[in-house]
């Protein structure tokens, strides 16, 4: 005969004082991974924000005709369309069709040289065929309240992000 040896392994005490300490650490740290998130998904939209407003200004050059990025400062959504005399065309394509800004990113406001500041509704750029931009300041706002400038700047069509609330 030979002897058993007693089946080793944790007591269910023993379980329930790990998965304590574990949820606690979580509870704590939590809070701080989803702040770094925060930062990351301001830049993110940012950079995603110039990607589209580029590619409008592109096509605008190509193409000969006029496009605007639209901005809906309500839903945090923004799209391209094709201007033509009278009619408005959204782009449905997967550069320019309507995106929304990543989580806990908001448009804190929208500043044209046509229509000035605005905090809410829709607003637009205009990009002309040969290259020109209207000149436009776009201020995105993170949950705890960092914020982006994207600056779109007259006839050279440059976009320049910068840190913090820039006029």
């Amino acid at each position: 005969m030979t002897a058993t040896r007693p089946v080793r392994g944790f007591t269910l005490i023993e379980l329930v004082v790990v998965l304590t300490i574990l949820g606690i650490t979580a509870f704590l740290v939590f809070p701080k991974v989803e702040g770094a998130f925060s930062y990351v998904y301001l830049r993110s939209s940012a950079r995603r924000l110039v990607g589209m407003i580029r590619y409008a200004q592109n096509q605008a050059m190509t193409t000969g005709r006029e496009y605007r990025v639209y901005y809906d400062l309500d839903r945090e959504d923004y799209w391209i369309s094709e201007e033509k005399k009278g009619d408005s065309r959204k782009i449905t394509t997967d550069l320019g069709g309507k995106r929304r800004l990543l989580p806990g990113v908001i448009f804190e406001d929208v500043v044209t040289s046509g229509e000035g500041k605005q905090t809410a509704g829709s607003a637009y750029t205009e990009f002309s065929p040969r290259g020109g931009v209207e000149r436009t300041t776009l201020h995105l706002r993170d949950r705890k309240g960092e914020e982006i400038s994207l600056l779109l700047r007259g006839l050279a069509g440059k976009v320049e992000i910068a840190d913090g609330y820039r006029e």
